[in-house]
């Protein structure tokens, strides 16, 4: 629904309100936002800003789902999620990290249930709606675009000059962190069965906010997954092009062990690697070779990294380190995590023979990589 700035101003959101006034790019760049572009220039920093702003559903659920109190589904027609071309509005461009101004109440407010409470997050519904006279779409495209985290617990409007016919409603603070690509079509929720039992979308989302269940949360989050393009959709790459991703990417977690963490399940530090070599009598070498630093300090795990498919022979590739690994003097427990971007066919048979000897994660349970690495996973 609708949203307004706490200071009193007639205005519309503008980009400025939801970042700092300049976005520090990873190859050290620097990004203004609108308020500091020529009109002739904002397309372009627009792109520029959405193009490098690119955590994923999947980073969310990851960094804020699990200090959220609750999750919601916001409702709202055209007007609120379009600027007047028709193309989406710039308050709602998510941001990379969230910032202590982003609490600032001078922030734009969004409609919300009276429930909500600081740190819960909330899908955008776009519904069907018709938008005002000589505005674009002419109707909302009705799907779920993006995901927002509330800033604030629910406040009531009453006494907000520009909450006009909302004021008998709720509002929160809000920031935009990321969005569905492509946005979830209302199709594909009522097709789906885990989604088509939620009651609001039984409902036809006609209530401004509502709950939203963990599983339906968690449908959300693997729809926006697999949708996403993968291997098969790519050119085959060649041995020395994976292994040249496969390097920087080894590279890289070896100065950021801690994006390994989700998959871990707690602290790490680095014992070997990149490319630790193991003795004579094995030959190889481990990609990456962590243990755990808090009570399970004792245990290793060796990392294997893919940049394409898992396959049968990187189970055994793992295997074999993890074996080596046991036979030598005062180490007890090593387990194998190998990364890629989905399993072969016959890999998940194999791993129900070895219990949780080897696990196999995708890139996107990985803590957030540069773009640039993202980018070389995805085939950009």
């Amino acid at each position: 629904m609708p949203f307004a700035f706490g200071d009193g101003k007639e205005r519309r959101p503008t980009l400025g309100h939801l970042l700092p006034s300049a976005v520090r790019l990873r190859n050290g760049a620097t990004a203004m936002d609108n308020r500091q572009c020529k009109s002739r220039d904002r397309a372009i920093c627009r792109s520029c800003l959405r193009l490098f702003l690119a955590m994923r559903i999947t980073d969310v659920d990851r960094r804020y789902s699990s200090y959220a109190i609750a999750k919601w589904v916001w409702v709202s027609g055209p007007q609120y999620t379009f600027e007047v071309d028709g193309t989406p509005r710039r308050a709602l461009f998510p941001v990379e990290e969230v910032l202590p101004e982003h609490y600032d109440d001078d922030n734009g407010w969004w409609t919300c249930h009276p429930d909500t409470k600081a740190g819960d997050l909330a899908v955008l519904y776009r519904s069907g709606a018709e938008n005002e006279a000589g505005q674009l779409p002419r109707h909302g495209p009705k799907d779920i675009c993006q995901v927002v985290l509330a800033t604030s617990d629910a406040f009531a409007l009453a006494d907000d000059p520009l909450a006009a016919e909302f004021s008998d409603k709720h509002g929160c603070r809000f920031v935009s962190l990321a969005e569905f690509s492509p946005p979830i079509e209302i199709r594909t929720l009522r097709e789906d069965p885990v989604l088509a039992a939620w009651p609001a979308l039984r409902a036809g989302f006609v209530k401004s906010a509502s709950p939203m269940p963990e599983e339906v949360w968690r449908r959300l989050v693997d729809v926006d997954r697999t949708r996403r393009p993968r291997s098969g959709g790519r050119r085959q790459r060649t041995a020395g092009e994976r292994r040249d991703i496969e390097h920087q990417l080894e590279q890289w977690l070896a100065r950021h062990v801690e994006a390994l963490e989700p998959l871990i399940g707690g602290s790490v530090e680095l014992v070997g690697g990149p490319q630790w070599p193991l003795g004579e009598n094995h030959g190889g070498t481990i990609d990456l070779l962590l243990r755990r630093v808090d009570r399970h300090g004792n245990r290793l795990i060796v990392i294997e990294l893919k940049a394409d498919l898992v396959r049968r022979d990187a189970i055994a590739q793992a295997l074999g380190y993890v074996g080596w690994l046991r036979a030598q003097p005062r180490v007890t427990q090593v387990n194998a995590i190998v990364i890629g971007l989905e399993e072969q066919q016959q890999v998940p048979w194999v791993r129900s023979m070895l219990g949780d000897e080897i696990a196999v994660h995708h890139w996107d349970e990985v803590g957030t990589l540069p773009k640039q690495l993202r980018d070389l996973l995805d085939g950009a």
